[in-house]
């Protein structure tokens, strides 16, 4: 009987969009699909039956969804890449080993995923797939007070799975803890504040598949179009300034951060995993305030992600860990 719980998940960064590679980064799961479906074509002619005599293959539309913890380094970077486009990587200052890498605006790249039951070395197993030429589509990350950060990954892809590969050789996973909320943050206008019960953000790559009569039953290709970020959270409404700001359409900006394990003891100061979302022009666009009897009042708000022109961003992330100038980018 398969385990899925055996088994692993790897991405890889291609050299050429659609060219499945093996993988080089590891990320434990709670959940991956790769739901691929296969459509038909029915062709209804008048040939003596009401029914469609003839049914051919039609285009294949490969998807991939993984849910996992916050993992500060490694194949988690690699899926912020695939998010982003562009990533710089400098020096934390006072540190020998930690690196600050600050995701951007650019052409994203084709990645690789592959998944198996059972990991290489290991007798059994029904199944490992290879996923070539994936863009990520969304990311999302849920914070909850007394649970761990949460993050949702859906992806498009080019190829339909490939079951003809051979699992992945000694896969190596995160040796640092994922983020929980005991680490996690948020500051309104650069103060701390203290109460949010939640919070979830939402990033949307639009993604349209190029299909060209180039012999094959996949896409050619997959283009980027707009790129959009929701910002939503559940407040304790303990007092009337975010609500005034709601009124009075002010503008704010709001930072979460999620600290982690440590990252190097002997810095100076000493360095933690940490990654940091940044929002620099926010309005809210809905402050809502149920009353339910007998129960105590919370405010539920949703943000407007607004562009900053004088940053030329609506939002800066950024991972700091031990990873290597460019270890993203393979």
């Amino acid at each position: 009987m398969a385990n899925a719980s055996t088994g692993y998940v790897g991405v890889a960064v291609e050299t050429t969009g659609g060219v499945a590679l093996p993988p080089t980064k590891y990320l434990p799961v709670t959940d991956v699909d790769f739901p691929s479906e296969n459509t038909f074509i029915d062709v209804k002619e008048i040939r003596g039956s009401r029914q469609a005599t003839q049914s051919y293959d039609g285009a294949v539309k490969p998807t991939a969804s993984i849910k996992s913890g916050f993992y500060g380094s490694g194949a988690m970077g690699t899926f912020m890449l695939g998010l982003f486009g562009g990533v710089a990587t400098t020096n934390v200052t006072g540190s020998t080993t930690s690196k600050l890498h600050t995701f951007s605006d650019a052409s994203l790249p084709y990645l690789t995923l592959e998944r198996a039951d059972t990991k290489s070395g290991v007798a059994g197993g029904l199944i490992v797939e290879r996923l070539g030429g994936c863009k990520v589509e969304s990311m999302q990350f849920a914070c909850t007070f007394g649970q761990d950060v949460k993050v949702t990954t859906n992806f498009q892809a080019l190829r339909f799975p490939d079951a003809t590969v051979s699992k992945a050789v000694a896969p190596v996973f995160p040796t640092q803890n994922p983020f929980i909320f005991k680490g996690a943050s948020v500051f309104v206008d650069g103060v701390l504040s203290s109460q949010f019960k939640d919070v979830t953000f939402d990033f949307k790559n639009t993604l349209e598949r190029q299909d060209a009569l180039n012999g094959t039953r996949e896409s050619a290709f997959i283009f980027e179009g707009g790129f959009d970020c929701t910002l939503s959270g559940k407040m304790i409404f303990s007092d009337l300034v975010m609500y005034n700001k709601f009124n009075q359409g002010t503008n704010m900006a709001i930072k979460v951060q999620f600290v982690g394990d440590s990252l190097d003891v002997a810095g100076t100061p000493p360095t933690f995993y940490t990654a940091t979302f940044v929002w620099t022009n926010v309005k809210l666009s809905k402050f809502g305030i149920p009353f339910t009897a007998g129960g105590i009042i919370n405010a539920d708000c949703t943000f407007k992600i607004k562009f900053d022109g004088a940053l030329g961003r609506s939002v800066q992330a950024t991972l700091q860990n031990a990873d290597v100038t460019g270890t993203y980018a393979t």
